[in-house]
């Protein structure tokens, strides 16, 4: 498997990207501020940033003469640009006191040896200069001490004309060295201040991963925490506790049908291993049958409502409640006679029908029925009515639930007596909500139990499935 991408190097070489885009770009900014003239910067017009290649153009054409002395003989560059340039001046000093150096504009060597020259308790260094023709045209220069193959001299420039193009690139050029300072310190302070960021900002993910190991199938419901989690990773978090939460409740449901199989299956069992040490009694072969058949009931009723709950299960069949209620009792026949019980089915108007999973309403009927049979007393008739509504009933004539029990037979856990009575109604009624019915009892007018089933709030079979909408 490749290897993961480390989000901690990533992002700190994206904080060290920052000072490559940033350096070319605080340099243009802080030539232009020096151009426009706002405040806080000396005003520098575009034609003093022609000094720069003018003035390297001159030390490229500094010589030594035969005699010792030093000279300016032109280079082509620069005899190209005097020609270019008519008005460009120039001049070299070795010092203000011995004059300029052969070569040199002989105008501008006189302005500045009568500005500069002679016994000065303060000389300039870098300056900026204008010098006013007779015809009132203002002539822009500077001069500056140089680095030149002869030594340190004073290189002096006027009315340079500056070129975007070429001298732009030169600019950069001559302030290489100021230009790699400010990379490697931005490039280091960057490194050094990424790391510690990068690394604090993902402190609370490390906290979070360290929680979400701690968690096991005991501990799903108490997910991960958000206190200090920034905001960005919040929703990551949140989604991660819902999930979590949704395994919870599904390990809630597995913990509470095992428990539920195992109390709803030790009466019956418990009732028919009785059974089983008399075999003697008139109706041991019918009775075991019955108890047989309930058995099978809970468990496949709790097999379905597990899978349903799972999604392992097609819920949207169109079921025929009619055809439903008919195939179980016609299945419950044999079983019924043996009992001496009779069941009759009563169909009132037009039933529609619904959308759902067909074997877990046949589950739900197939428990009314065998709990209706253990309360009908032998010879007697249970009837189960289909109406429209839907709605049906499951009547039997026995003893009855009592009024304050009513609620409580549906609750997982309840049992009035170990009769038996009521077995899987719990699951019974989780099967009816999620067909969107309801499950209740009634007493019977002349005595007994009347369970009925409504899904009047239940999907119809002529509206969609939920897939397709």
């Amino acid at each position: 498997m490749a290897r993961s991408p480390s989000l901690r190097l990533r992002l700190v070489a994206f904080m060290l990207l920052a000072p490559l885009f940033v350096g070319p770009f605080a340099w243009v900014t802080h030539l232009w501020l020096h151009v426009s003239g706002v405040e806080g910067y000396p005003r520098v017009a575009v034609a003093d940033l022609g000094y720069t290649s003018a003035s390297r153009q001159v030390i490229d054409s500094l010589v030594r003469t035969p005699d010792g002395w030093f000279a300016i003989e032109p280079t082509p560059a620069l005899r190209e640009r005097i020609e270019r340039e008519p008005d460009l001046q120039f001049a070299v000093f070795q010092t203000w006191a011995g004059g300029a150096l052969p070569g040199s504009s002989e105008k501008l060597a006189a302005a500045l040896i009568t500005e500069f020259g002679g016994e000065r308790a303060l000389r300039s260094h870098i300056t900026h200069f204008a010098i006013d023709s007779p015809a009132g045209v203002e002539t822009r220069g500077r001069f500056d001490i140089r680095r030149t193959p002869l030594g340190q001299m004073y290189i002096a420039v006027s009315d340079a004309k500056f070129e975007w193009a070429h001298d732009l690139y030169v600019l950069f050029v001559e302030d290489i060295t100021w230009t790699a300072i400010f990379f490697v310190t931005s490039f280091l302070s960057s490194a050094i201040v990424g790391w510690i960021v990068v690394h604090s900002g993902l402190a609370p993910i490390h906290r979070a991963v360290l929680e979400a190991e701690r968690i096991d199938i005991d501990s799903l419901g108490a997910g991960i925490r958000t206190a200090g989690v920034p905001v960005e990773i919040r929703p990551l978090i949140d989604a991660i506790n819902r999930a979590l939460a949704r395994l919870d409740a599904s390990a809630a449901r597995m913990r509470r049908y095992t428990a539920n199989a195992a109390h709803e299956l030790r009466t019956p069992i418990a009732i028919l291993r009785a059974r089983l040490q008399s075999p003697d009694e008139p109706t041991f072969k019918s009775d075991l049958e019955r108890d047989t058949c309930q058995l099978q009931a809970i468990v496949e009723q709790m097999l379905i409502a597990a899978r349903l709950n799972e999604n392992q299960a097609p819920f949207h069949e169109k079921i025929d409640l009619v055809e439903a209620v008919r195939n179980v009792v016609a299945a419950h026949m044999p079983v019924v006679i043996r009992c001496g019980r009779h069941v009759e089915v009563e169909v009132v108007g037009t039933v529609p029908s619904l959308r759902g999973n067909a074997y877990a309403l046949e589950c739900i009927i197939t428990n009314l029925i065998d709990n209706a049979m253990r309360a009908e007393p032998e010879g007697g008739t249970i009837l189960v009515r289909v109406e429209e509504g839907p709605e049906i009933a499951v009547i039997d004539h026995g003893e009855g639930v009592a009024e304050s029990d009513r609620e409580m037979i549906f609750e997982p856990f309840w049992h009035k007596s170990e009769t038996g009575a009521g077995l899987g109604l719990a699951i019974a009624r989780e099967l009816v909500e999620k067909h969107g019915g309801r499950i209740w009892v009634e007493e019977t007018p002349s005595g007994g139990a009347t369970f009925k089933l409504s899904f009047k709030n239940a999907r119809r079979d002529d509206a969609p499935p939920a897939s397709e909408r």
